[in-house]
């Protein structure tokens, strides 16, 4: 597959690592079209004129000037509008982008169903996984953490990307792949745009 190819040299790394290499590369291609298809210089003066309409907009309604807030309001979506429309051929782009690569971090570390004759392939072997019960955490398989849950009459593995060192709601103490990326790609979405001068 073609992008086993590309990225498969991502699996020579600890799976943490290899989803964060995999969420920079991808927040890097993601923020190539906004560089070169967006005028960085005119979103930059519409978000400054956009933050002092916002501030006019507070002293209107202090003030009671219900007039005035209500033109301050049309001529800020007006600005919005623009900027939205300047944005969505990257827009597009980029879910094009993320539809078309973030399977393979499903593929590569995404969960996996039991069959019923518990043998499941990890790694490229075939490997017996029949004897854990359900509900078991953290079993170490081929060099993996795992999950065994329950999903209807089936079992599921679900591999464990990140522990955490402490349990936090919803997610618990670990995290798959997905959450990790999510986790991850915020601040490096930040961090990425402030390198290549984007202002979004």
């Amino acid at each position: 597959m073609v992008l086993d190819i590309i990225f498969g040299f991502l699996t020579a790394f600890e799976a943490p690592i290899a989803v964060l290499i995999f969420a920079i590369i991808i927040m890097v291609l993601l923020n190539i079209p906004y560089k070169f298809l967006v005028n960085q210089e005119e979103v930059g003066d519409t978000k400054k004129r956009i933050k002092e309409l916002n501030k006019k907009s507070r002293a209107a309604q202090k003030q009671g000037d219900t007039a005035q807030v209500k033109s301050i309001m049309s001529e800020s979506m007006k600005l919005n509008s623009t900027m939205m429309k300047s944005t969505m051929k990257p827009m597009i782009i980029g879910f094009v982008i993320v539809i078309l690569l973030l399977p393979w971090l499903h593929d590569t570390y995404g969960d996996l169903l039991v069959p019923e004759d518990g043998l499941v392939e990890i790694n490229g072997e075939m490997i017996d996984v029949s004897q854990y019960s359900v509900p078991t955490k953290g079993v170490v398989i081929s060099d993996g953490l795992w999950n065994f849950v329950s999903e209807g009459d089936s079992v599921k593995m679900q591999r464990v990307v990140v522990m955490l060192p402490i349990e936090v709601p919803i997610v618990g103490d670990d995290m798959g792949w997905l959450a990790w990326y999510f986790v991850i790609s915020i601040p490096a979405m930040v961090i990425i745009r402030k390198m290549m001068g984007i202002n979004l």
